[in-house]
């Protein structure tokens, strides 16, 4: 098997690999900021459903609807991780509780996700919520000197992640049950006093701010800037097209999932979701997860849910997927998990279309980090299955 490098995405000599997305984003590449073009592979690898950052500023903390509680913000004051003078001072005025707050509009019973770009200036700590009003309830304590996390509030998760020149990823993330109304996004410039309450700091000590973000899911995804309203980043769509059709094929993904089955955002995530037909008649093999498991789902009839736990956990994993007329084999992990037995004339292939990450719906997406990528047609038995697992999982 020839593989051709082409960035973080390896792919077999001769498919057209196409990189579908109508508008740049911003990703964060080995701890610095980088903007990504329209229609560009993201350097980092993840393939992202399309969200919505509903904070209505993003990164002029001086400019409403930020609200400043005994502190003051100096906008454009010191160098961001983007390499640019773009990253806010937020100073604290007097000895009472400081806060640089805003009211986004979230939505009850849905879990979202409250982060941070942010740097030590003369203190320590923050404390980042997601809860209601009172600073002691909803949130995070974060040194941005060590980089360690501090006192936590119930239910919530949290972490911190380093990026260039002291500079720190803080988030946190909840459901909202009953609340949603009444929470905010709050920066508090603060010590942490070991009991997740709040210890005031003097006038003076100042904290350096580039972005914020409040997104659903329970994780953060790629900067999603916005200036006076919420900002929704496009969807990315990477697929291989016009794949000669042969009653053989195998394909093998190489991924990253960022998170346990249960916190994926979509219900129907998908991972690999190949068309196949003629126009008019498209059949589909698709992999998707459902609650638990994933599913290997064939249009012409079958929904085959695999065994619980089978590739569900975080980390890296590989899938197999290898057919002939008539019978597919599913391998995760170097393990049979399954065999099903479609009608798709796999031959019969006006249209063919093998999407990544992703399912043809766009919405069907789910962030998972996509290394590598072979397609080949003949049929693997299970010892060449074996053999191509353990040639994937030397990829990252």
């Amino acid at each position: 098997m020839h593989l051709n490098k082409a960035g973080p995405l390896d792919i077999i000599t001769g498919a057209d690999l196409t990189i579908v997305r109508a508008g740049a984003k911003k990703v964060i590449r080995e701890g610095i900021v980088v903007d990504v073009a329209s229609g560009q592979w993201d350097p980092t690898g993840f393939v992202e459903a399309e969200v919505e950052n509903i904070a209505l500023q993003s990164g002029s903390f001086d400019t409403s609807p930020w609200i400043m509680t005994n502190a003051t913000v100096d906008e454009d004051d010191t160098t961001g991780p983007d390499g640019l003078v773009s990253a806010d001072k937020a100073t604290a005025i007097d000895s009472s509780v400081h806060i640089v707050r805003q009211v986004p509009a979230y939505v009850d019973s849905t879990e979202y996700c409250n982060w941070t770009i942010i740097q030590a200036k003369t203190t320590d700590w923050i404390k980042l919520t997601l809860g209601i009003a009172a600073g002691s309830i909803g949130g995070a304590f974060f040194n941005l000197t060590t980089g360690k996390v501090g006192e936590v509030n119930a239910t919530y998760n949290f972490d911190i992640m380093p990026l260039n020149d002291d500079w720190y990823l803080c988030w946190v993330s909840n459901t909202l049950d009953g609340l949603g109304a009444a929470r905010q996004m709050r920066i508090y410039i603060c010590d942490d006093n070991g009991d997740a309450n709040l210890s005031y700091v003097a006038a003076g000590e100042a904290v350096n701010i580039f972005h914020a973000q409040a997104e659903i899911g329970p994780r953060p995804t790629s900067i999603i800037d916005t200036t006076v309203a919420a900002a929704t980043r496009v969807a990315d769509v990477v697929k291989f097209e016009s794949i000669a059709g042969t009653n053989e094929f195998y394909y093998a993904i190489r991924y990253y999932q960022p998170m346990a089955f249960a916190d994926l955002p979509f219900a129907t995530s998908t991972l690999i979701d190949h068309r196949i037909g003629t126009t008019g008649a498209v059949e589909q093999i698709k992999v998707s997860k459902s609650t638990t498991d994933w599913e290997l789902r064939v249009d012409d009839g079958g929904v085959f849910t695999l065994g619980t736990g089978t590739g569900t956990e975080i980390g890296w994993h590989t899938i197999i997927v290898t057919g002939r007329s008539g019978a597919v084999d599913f391998w995760i992990d170097g393990e049979l998990v399954d065999t099903i037995t479609p009608t798709i004339a796999f031959a019969n292939t006006d249209i063919e279309e093998l999407y990544l990450g992703n399912g043809f719906v766009a919405d069907l997406q789910c962030n998972f980090k996509i290394e590598s990528c072979i397609k080949g047609d003949k049929y693997l038995d299970s010892s060449q299955a074996l053999r191509l697992n353990a040639l994937m999982e030397g990829s990252p």
